[in-house]
Parts: C-alpha cells; structure tokens; sequence
C-alpha cells in the first residue's frame, strides 16, 4: 500500500450541507417528451413525476419541482429523492437544510442509488447535517460500493484503514481500494502497490 495515509474522498462536497454539488445530481433530459412534463396534479408515476420535477427545476421553478420531487420520492424514485437532497443541500428555492439533504439521501440510498449512499456516508462521517457518526458512514459507504460506486470503496477503506467507525483492518482496507481501483477510482489505485494494481480499470458506475 501507499506509503501516504489516505484520507476521506470529498469531492467537493463539504462546504454548506452536505454537499455544494453533491454526487449524482440529475439533469433533465432535452429530448423528455412534453407529455411526461407533467403538472403537480396530473403527475401519477414516479418516472413521471421525476421527468416533471427536473423540468421544473431547470426552469428555476424550484418550489414546483419540490414538490413533484418529493411525489416521486414517496412512488419509490430513488433518482427523485437524491435530487431532493441536492436541493436541499443547495439550497435551491429553499434554506439550506442539511438535516433534510440527509434523510432524502438516506432514502435514495436505501432505495438503490449508490450515489446517495456516498453522500449520506460523507454527511455521517463529517458531521454535516448531523454529529459526526463514522460508525454509521462506514455501512453507507460499504453499501454504495456494493452497488458499483468507485469513491465509496475507496472511503470504506480509508474507515477500515484508520479504523474508524469500525475495527482497524488493513487487509480488508485493502480490498476495498481493490474494488474501487476496478471501478476506475484512481486515488483508490493510488493506495496499492503498482503490481497489485488491476492492468485495467472500467470507468466509474453511475446512476
């Protein structure tokens, strides 16, 4: 392993709430078809409601697409509730409320997005929106790097290296850079030996 100690991956994500850009935030597509841009009212599915809450949002209609947002949450959209916990990170038509940006990111999270589980980890492990929680990061980050996501592997290891929120365990530490070296985060490969590094790497998961 590299001789430099690593440290927690931030990306730009810890200087209002949780995140001033967090991970992940969806743009609507230019090609969403008029019919999905629906109205509160008439939004009935969560791709639906998705479609209609990004189009909002990119009107800088900010309050409509809140709430479109969140009925697409509460249908399931795990991409609908992360983009409710950047706005709210934001603080885009609203406050910043870091607390809110949290639990919408835990949501996402649970529901399978594993850039919400990153940016909830990241909010647990630094103490945003929150008190600082590395034992409740750690699983976070675990979880993401399950679902594909290169930077949860690698903050995951740097928990396991540290030993933070969870039992010092190099070994493992090391297999998590491993995963997340595969997954083509390079301060993950960074943290391995040159002859332990895979020959190549695929690019990062995505939502």
């Amino acid at each position: 392993m590299s001789s430099a100690f690593p440290t927690l991956l931030s990306v730009a994500l810890l200087t209002s709430a949780c995140a001033t850009t967090p991970e992940g935030e969806a743009r609507s597509p230019s090609s969403t078809p008029t019919s999905q841009r629906a109205t509160p009212a008439s939004c009935a599915t969560a791709p639906a409601c998705l479609a209609a809450g990004l189009a909002a949002q990119n009107r800088g209609a900010h309050p409509e697409a809140r709430r479109l947002l969140t009925r697409g949450c509460g249908l399931k959209s795990a991409a609908a509730c992360l983009q409710l916990g950047n706005l709210a990170s934001r603080g885009l038509g609203q406050p910043k409320r870091p607390q809110v940006a949290l639990r919408r990111f835990e949501q996402a999270c649970a529901l399978g997005a594993l850039r919400g589980c990153y940016n909830a980890g990241v909010c647990h492990y630094s103490g945003h929106g929150t008190a600082p929680a590395p034992k409740r990061a750690v699983p976070l980050f675990m979880r993401g790097c399950i679902l594909g996501h290169g930077p949860s592997c690698y903050n995951a290891g740097v928990a396991l290296h540290h030993g933070k929120g969870v039992p010092q365990d190099r070994r493992r530490a090391r297999r998590m850079f491993l995963f997340g070296c595969q997954l083509g985060e390079k301060t993950a490969c960074a943290q391995l030996p040159p002859s332990s590094r895979p020959t190549s790497s695929s690019p990062a998961a995505r939502d």
